[in-house]
């Protein structure tokens, strides 16, 4: 197993409601998806094509709204209710946090912007079958996207 560690944040709790705006590449998840819906949506277009029906759009629109659904929370509403859950739990900055199975760092970062002594570590097995692009470096990546003077990234094992 994979770690980043420590990625702890003296001076970054800024008590705000929304930490700053991320940066760096936090991939898709499920990526394989996308392809799979992309295929059935075609399906239900041939289908209303041949059957000379419009029943099968429907399905269609359903399949296409499901992905957009899907790639708006992969690429923006995990980060929404993220920030505020982590808000919620009122850290002291002073915690020690694990997040276990941290993927590229998205929930990882988020919490380590509300620590000021404490320390976060990110463990995962970087599978690109679960996120796009998961890699260790991708997660040191954007921990040093991030304006993290304040974030001390010592090492990917």
């Amino acid at each position: 197993m994979n770690d980043v560690e420590p990625i702890g944040s003296p001076g970054a709790a800024r008590g705000l409601k929304h930490p700053a705006r991320r940066r760096g590449s936090y991939g898709i998840d499920a990526p394989q998806l996308l392809p799979f819906l992309a295929l059935l949506a075609i399906g239900n277009v041939a289908s209303a094509v041949l059957s000379r029906t419009a029943w099968p759009l429907i399905g269609a629109a359903a399949i296409l709204a499901s992905a957009a659904i899907g790639l708006h929370t992969s690429r923006r509403g995990k980060f929404l209710v993220w920030s505020d859950l982590l808000d919620q739990l009122a850290l002291e900055g002073c915690e020690r946090i694990l997040d276990v199975g941290c993927g590229r760092g998205a929930v990882l970062l988020l919490a380590a912007q509300h620590l000021t002594t404490g320390r976060a570590v990110g463990v995962d097995i970087w599978d690109r079958k679960d996120q796009s692009g998961n890699s260790p470096d991708a997660t040191l990546s954007n921990a040093c996207h991030r304006d993290h003077s304040a974030l001390g990234v010592d090492s990917v094992h």
